[in-house]
């Protein structure tokens, strides 16, 4: 929490000595919050399991939680070029698990750079920490997963509606459980592809990626998991307007993923992330998503997930500052590539979630916000005593200014 009161007080002495807006514009935003939840079953154990039978202590399955931020924003124009940056503190606080009490720093930046009338193009990193999600990894011991992103990408204008555009990607993933940290993952992934950009600035990329993916705390390969893998991604990212009521955002790869040690585990296929969003009206409408992707989560049972998601999220507003939506998702997550399922030593693990959510948001003034949601869930596993139940419900509030 002193970080937070910390962040607080930059925040406070960052207003009170305002700096002057470039170009005409507010520099910098200010915001802080926080929210308070009640979590019915936050081990995501099966029903009738207490925390006691699953090694957590004599604790209740149900506990209440809040968290509470400062964040400083800049979005800073200077001629054609433009800066952007924040940073956020983060506080976590448990009622009855107060062994994944935990508090960090979120922050990054973005410079969205033009030379001459030609080139153009993005330079961002990204730093973010959260506890790890509890439907994956039981929250017997605290698991803080820290995620580094850097990326960089150019285009260059050989057409007025085609451009050559290529970009680096690298992620860097670590743990702090130290059993766990043994997923830790970096990757570097490198694309090329030319952009075709209409007049009414759709745009569609027709490219290929290439990603060195290593795990830097294995040494060598074990029957559990590689030590690296390549993967290659052939197809198309997209946004296109239809009429001013809809677009369809997204892509869709062939994608190889090759694992030099362990070939029994590669992976071949269609994947692809789209969204559709719909306009129904002034007040109304929809975002529909469709995901098949591979992770590169690892455990004793899988090699990657496959996961396929379809989530549908209607909206209604019914005055100008009060919002209410409802949600729906429904994930099917493979887990594949463990080679004692050929021959029967292990049971082929195959999850399927449900979610589905209420929420609503108030926006009484420009600067505040005040949320209030709740979403239930649940998991059906292939494997015995992996099955759940959960009903979270959130209470949330934000200050800009």
């Amino acid at each position: 929490m002193r970080l937070v009161v910390a962040a607080g007080l930059a925040v406070a002495l960052l207003v009170a000595t305002r700096a002057p807006a470039f170009e005409g514009e507010d520099t910098f935003s200010y915001s802080v919050g926080g929210s308070i939840a009640y979590d019915n079953n936050l081990l995501r154990l099966p029903d009738g399991v207490t925390p006691a039978a699953a090694g957590a202590g004599n604790r209740p399955r149900g506990t209440w939680f809040g968290n509470a931020f400062a964040r400083v924003a800049m979005d800073a124009p200077v001629s054609r070029q433009r800066f952007q940056g924040y940073f956020q503190g983060n506080a976590y606080r448990y009622a009855q698990y107060s062994y994944l009490n935990w508090q960090g720093v979120d922050f990054g930046g973005n410079w969205l750079w033009e030379a001459s009338n030609r080139w153009n193009g993005t330079l961002t990193y990204d730093y973010t920490r959260f506890l790890t999600g509890f439907a994956d990894f039981r929250a017997l011991v605290q698991n803080l997963r820290t995620v580094q992103i850097a990326r960089g990408t150019a285009e260059y204008w050989l057409h007025p509606r085609w451009r050559l555009t290529g970009g680096y990607t690298g992620t860097f993933i670590t743990n702090s459980d130290p059993v766990v940290a043994t997923t830790n993952l970096n990757t570097n992934a490198f694309g090329l592809g030319f952009k075709f950009l209409s007049t009414q600035q759709n745009y569609v990329v027709f490219g290929a990626r290439y990603t060195a993916g290593s795990y830097p705390n294995r040494e060598q390969p074990t029957i559990i998991g590689d030590t690296e893998f390549t993967q290659y991604d052939a197809g198309i990212d997209f946004s296109w307007g239809f009429g001013g009521k809809s677009e369809l955002v997204g892509n869709l790869a062939y994608t190889q993923r090759d694992f030099p040690h362990i070939p029994q585990r590669d992976f071949s296929g269609p994947t692809g992330n789209i969204r559709f969003n719909w306009r129904a009206t002034g007040v109304s409408g929809l975002s529909a998503v469709l995901i098949r992707q591979i992770g590169a989560v690892e455990d004793v049972t899988a090699n990657y997930i496959l996961s396929t998601v379809a989530r549908i999220e209607p909206y209604w507003l019914v005055a100008p500052k009060l919002r209410i939506a409802a949600s729906y998702e429904y994930q099917l997550r493979d887990y594949r590539g463990e080679p004692g399922v050929a021959i029967g030593l292990v049971q082929q693990r195959e999850d399927r979630y449900n979610f589905v959510g209420l929420n609503a948001s108030w926006t009484p003034t420009r600067n505040w916000q005040i949320g209030l949601g709740i979403v239930y869930s649940n998991r059906h596993s292939t494997l015995p005593n992996f099955n759940f139940n959960d009903v979270t419900t959130t209470a949330s509030a934000q200050f800009t200014f």
